[in-house]
């Protein structure tokens, strides 16, 4: 009996040893026990979402305050941002972003970006090699930007002072638009700005002097709200008019959709809805430089289809969207895939192709009134988005409010 009790007693101890070891490690591993973490690391603020890090192997979700280790990598999911603090500096990282820590010393933050977009604001005045993209360190001073990566390019956005990269010097006020090797300078609009990078100026702009004013960045937000607004007032309308003619407002069904690498169950839950519209209305104001035989395929008005409801799935792009509608209201559609960007490219919609009007001219889309600078197969769709593609003449899109790079 006292045998029994004693190997009882004894497994027992085992088991709480096993459990404490497992505590012990979790919380190693998690940085239950640092103590010095607010001045001898990198930590993150700010949370929003859900935010994880793979640390030696093993993915765990972060938490606000949370410190982070050299050869952590973080990544953001869609609708999460979080904002890393180290010393006086803080970089923010939009959502669907990765990054590799290389260094997370307080003093000393070094990061890879590997995908998505971060806004950098350093106090400290120094000089700052912190950032590398595809091998390339950006030096800055004391300045705000922002960098922005896609498949096949990358971007630098100066708010203020000076950044150095891929052998060039960037002024605030200017990008630096980087494709496969070659770097290329351009000025900065506010018009070309999203939503992450207008906010983050604009919280900037509290304590800083950067390019643009907090009155010139709502601008821009209101021109988007307005726009946003008058697309829902041309869908009621366009709805009211096709009932008032004696026909039913078509419901768009969802699909399940595998197009470039995404997935999505056409759930419940998960459905949501956007308003599409696609216009050429550029051409009607240049009809002397259009392709003999095509304005057969531009309307009267220059729309080729009205503002309309979409239905789509978590995951679902803009592409995957103007490729279902165009197929259900019988729009001819042609594109091509195209590796280097990793990215569905727009030859043609209703017939009308690039450089049909003009060496210039071509299809570009906006969302919410922003021109993403990248393919429409990797903007990836939020509930109430407003999609518009637009045949651009010339400009290369500033006749449709782009910017120009």
């Amino acid at each position: 009996m006292k045998k029994k009790v004693l190997l009882n007693t004894i497994l027992t101890l085992l088991i709480l040893a096993v459990i404490a070891g497992g505590i012990l490690f979790a919380g190693s591993l998690r940085g239950w026990f640092d103590k010095t973490a607010d001045t001898d690391s990198a930590v993150v603020t700010g949370l929003s979402g859900s935010v994880s890090v793979e640390r030696n192997g093993v993915g765990f979700s972060l938490n606000d305050g949370s410190a982070l280790r050299d050869e952590d990598i973080l990544e953001t999911r869609q609708g999460s941002y979080v904002t890393v603090r180290s010393g006086k500096n803080s970089v923010v990282f939009n959502e669907n972003t990765e990054a590799k820590i290389i260094s997370a010393q307080a003093d000393e933050l070094e990061l890879e970006l590997i995908s998505g977009e971060i806004f950098v604001v350093l106090n400290d005045g120094g000089s700052f090699e912190g950032v590398t993209v595809n091998g390339q360190k950006i030096i800055s001073h004391g300045t705000v930007y922002s960098v922005n990566v896609q498949t096949g390019s990358w971007n630098i956005y100066v708010f203020e002072g000076e950044v150095e990269a891929m052998g060039k010097t960037v002024e605030a006020g200017s990008t630096l638009n980087v494709v496969g090797d070659y770097p290329g300078k351009g000025k900065l609009s506010a018009s070309s700005l999203n939503e992450f990078n207008i906010e983050n100026a604009k919280a900037a702009a509290a304590s800083r002097n950067i390019c643009f004013s907090v009155e010139t960045l709502d601008e821009v937000i209101a021109q988007r709200e307005e726009e946003k607004r008058l697309a829902i007032e041309q869908q009621a309308a366009h709805d009211a008019e096709v009932i008032a003619q004696g026909g039913t407002v078509p419901v768009q069904t969802t699909t399940t959709s595998t197009t470039a690498g995404n997935s999505a169950s056409g759930t419940a839950a998960s459905v949501k809805s956007c308003t599409i519209q696609i216009r050429c209305d550029t051409i009607l104001d240049n009809m002397d430089h259009l392709t003999a035989g095509k304005n057969a395929y531009v309307p009267a008005n220059g729309v080729i289809l009205a503002t309309s409801t979409v239905q789509f799935v978590d995951g679902e792009t803009v592409f995957d969207v103007l490729n279902r509608v165009c197929s259900y209201a019988g729009i001819q559609l042609e594109y091509s895939w195209t590796p280097m960007y990793g990215s569905y490219y727009i030859e043609g919609i209703n017939n009308l192709y690039e450089f049909d009007c003009g060496y210039e001219s071509g299809w570009m889309y906006k969302v919410n009134g922003w021109f993403p600078n990248y393919g429409c197969s990797s903007y990836v769709l939020k509930d109430g988005d407003t999609i518009v593609w637009c045949y651009t003449c010339n400009g290369l899109g500033a006749d449709v409010g782009g910017s120009v790079y």
